[in-house]
């Protein structure tokens, strides 16, 4: 087999170091890239850890294993992907962050591929696709990177949590937050819900939402079911005005030994600062522009939480 590489760059407005961190944290990358929805931790082998990866592509959200490790160089990431899918037979990444001053970096992705029987067509699809792919993942990073490294309180996370009645099923109100479709006749202001589920478990989400002053807002979210833990990630993928990133992490408990369990959410944001004026007026300040964002985003997932547990009460909806 031929092996096939392709390199891609940008430059970084932060240290390198602060870029290779980022990176290096692989749970992240969805705060930090639009099209990762979720990474996962699988196992640690040394130096070399397994995640698995979901991911926007051309095909709807794809997931892949990876096997990641660190290069010769402290200032690489290598990335080999456990299985592959036609028409690649093969493919490793290579992430690297290198000085450009002393407040600049450049980062450079390069790509090592075979093709299936060494198919011309196939090299050139996929060169074609993993070009596209690298550019996305460069240009959200290259303007996370700098958000972070202006502003290192961009990043914030709460968590918003309702008891469920010892009696109640888990079962239940995992349903109704897994099903958004039957959200517009429960929760107030939800006007229109499209899920496309890919695949068990896998969904695309649309929904129209009226706001409390009459405008109509549309979100746009992924979303990764585990029925078997009752969780569910969502990364949406049209955050609401100042922010940058939104991922949240819905979970239901069982009522163990004695104790009631829960329905709860934990939310994880990144703030853009240039969004700030537009979205609050010139005077806001980045800590005003957080905490109405947590506010108002508390309001929604409490909402949704009561009637998750409600549903869990009664049984079914």
């Amino acid at each position: 087999m031929t092996l096939h590489r392709t390199e891609h760059d940008v430059l970084v407005a932060a240290p390198a170091a602060e870029v290779f961190a980022l990176l290096d944290s692989l749970t992240d990358w969805p705060l930090l890239m639009s099209r990762i929805v979720h990474v996962e931790p699988l196992a640690q082998d040394g130096p070399a850890r397994l995640a698995h990866f979901w991911a926007l592509s051309a095909r709807g959200i794809d997931d892949a294993v990876c096997r990641v490790a660190p290069g010769p160089d402290p200032a690489e990431l290598n990335m080999a992907l456990v299985a592959t899918r036609p028409p690649a037979s093969a493919l490793n990444l290579r992430w690297r962050a290198e000085p450009d001053g002393a407040e600049h970096s450049k980062v450079t992705l390069t790509q090592e591929f075979e093709a299936i029987a060494d198919d011309p067509d196939a090299v050139r699809l996929l060169r074609r696709l993993l070009g596209a792919l690298a550019e996305s993942d460069l240009s959200s990073l290259r303007l996370a990177a700098a958000i972070h490294a202006a502003y290192p309180a961009c990043r914030f996370s709460f968590g918003n949590r309702v008891p469920l009645d010892r009696d109640a099923s888990a079962d239940a109100a995992f349903d109704f937050l897994s099903r958004p479709e039957k959200w517009p006749s429960h929760l107030p202001g939800v006007v229109l819900v499209s899920v496309n589920e890919e695949r068990p478990g896998v969904q695309r989400l649309e929904m129209t939402i009226e706001e409390p002053d009459g405008s109509m807002r549309e979100e746009r979210a992924a979303r990764l079911c585990f029925p078997q833990r009752h969780t569910i990630v969502q990364k949406d993928l049209r955050p609401r005005a100042p922010l940058f990133s939104h991922t949240a992490v819905y979970s239901v408990t069982r009522a163990m030994d004695g104790e009631a369990g829960s329905v709860a959410c934990r939310h994880t944001m990144v703030l853009d600062p240039l969004a700030v004026a537009p979205a609050f007026g010139p005077d806001a300040t980045f800590a005003h522009a957080a905490e109405a964002v947590r506010r108002t985003v508390s309001v929604e997932s409490l909402l949704t939480l009561r009637w998750a547990a409600l549903v869990g009460e009664l049984g079914s909806t």
